[in-house]
């Protein structure tokens, strides 16, 4: 994946003076990195997991006020709001990319770690999202470094009961939500870690969604639903986001009931 220029090349120089103009420039976040680093010193992530969304964020809320306090720091009510959201996606969501996961337009969420130069021993993030259909280059969402989104690809993968480290650096598994993850590390990585999130509808496409949107036509769909009950093969092939486990879906819906016995 890369972005191109006007003349369909990649603009390697304009990416990196990007991502770290803004790494430098970002008071915020880099404010919210400092205050997440202290909620975590003087409070138990233990804790914090155990309160719902609305105590955990009133929580969090109380204790940044009071560091604010004490550092004696003004910030504005709106900027203070983005602080509040940061820190909380921080310690208990998946740091950068959980504003991504809120965003129901967002169907897939790709983080390419790349390097500067060959002899660069860090490098930055990359993150793309796909929204329909068409994948862009998110410049405003970054990780600090390796070990952060090394720390995101393991939260994502422990609840699940994976593990991902050198002697397993692949791991293909699924959310809560459905969603299918798919994380690689050194030395699989070569340049370093790589993190994809395909995420799917809400509200399942159906068979007349697929008609409505022209991707088949009423004959075609009647034609398939025939197959399906008379227990014909189906093969059903295409590149990502293609629409393969869509397609699958409706055609479960066709599968005969068994009766009663």
């Amino acid at each position: 994946m890369a972005v191109l220029d006007k003349l369909g090349t990649i603009d390697r120089a304009r990416l990196i003076a990007d991502y770290d103009i803004l790494h430098q420039t970002n008071p915020i976040t880099r404010l919210a990195r400092h205050y997440r680093d202290r909620l975590l010193k003087e409070t138990s992530l233990d804790y914090l997991v155990t309160l719902t969304p609305i105590a955990l964020r009133s929580h969090i809320d109380g204790m940044v006020n009071q560091m604010l306090l004490e550092e004696g720091r003004v910030i504005a009510g709106r900027d203070r709001a983005e602080l509040i959201t940061i820190i909380l996606d921080e310690t208990v969501g998946l740091g950068p990319i959980e504003v991504l996961m809120r965003d129901p337009s967002v169907t897939e969420v790709m983080v390419n770690w790349v390097k500067r130069s060959d002899d660069d021993l860090e490098g930055y993030a990359r993150v793309f999202v796909e929204r329909a259909g068409v994948v862009i280059l998110e410049p405003e969402i970054w990780f600090e470094n390796r070990a952060h989104i090394l720390h995101i690809i393991d939260r994502i993968v422990s609840p699940l009961g994976r593990r991902i480290d050198e002697s397993s650096p692949m791991v293909d598994a699924r959310l809560r939500d459905g969603s299918r993850v798919n994380a690689v590390i050194s030395p699989l990585g070569v340049d370093g870690p790589l993190l994809t999130i395909r995420r799917f509808r809400q509200n399942p496409i159906t068979s007349d969604d697929l008609v409505t949107m022209g991707a088949l036509t009423s004959d075609m769909l009647a034609f398939l639903s025939a197959c399906v009950i008379g227990k014909r093969n189906i093969l059903v092939s295409g590149g990502t986001g293609s629409g393969k486990t869509t397609l699958l879906n409706v055609l479960s819906t066709f599968i005969p009931e068994k009766s009663a016995s």
